[in-house]
């Protein structure tokens, strides 16, 4: 179960480097960083932070550069991140990132397909 999983966040960063084409899904991703950013308090920026930091996971510059702000401001948002998060370092934020969030949705997603095939092999009897 864990290689599937692994393989599906591969996809996941995929499709949200390239958008997704359900509009259903992209609401349930905005729900449960939704649920995050009030269950940490966390503010828009600091979500959009989060999700590039676990998305891409870049050097500083990069993402600052992504973001359209300094190293500096990164890092600051970041330290703000930690300490509502009570985490200790970037990974620590991806790790909860994944727990919180990717690894609940590929399972609804695994879930989702194992249904397809299931019906699939129904309808075929």
């Amino acid at each position: 179960m864990m290689d599937k999983r692994l393989e599906c966040v591969e996809s996941y960063k995929g499709f949200l480097l390239k958008g997704p084409s359900d509009l259903s899904m992209l609401n349930k991703i905005n729900e449960m960083y939704l649920e995050l950013k009030v269950r940490h308090s966390l503010t828009n920026r600091e979500i959009e932070v989060l999700t590039v930091l676990t998305i891409l996971g870049h050097s500083n510059t990069v993402l600052g550069a992504l973001l359209n702000i300094t190293e500096n401001t990164l890092k600051n948002h970041i330290a703000r991140i930690m300490d509502k998060t009570n985490t200790h370092s970037t990974r620590e934020l991806q790790a909860l990132t994944y727990r919180e969030i990717i690894i609940p949705l590929l399972d609804k997603l695994l879930e989702k397909e194992k249904n397809k095939k299931k019906k699939k092999a129904n309808s075929a009897s």
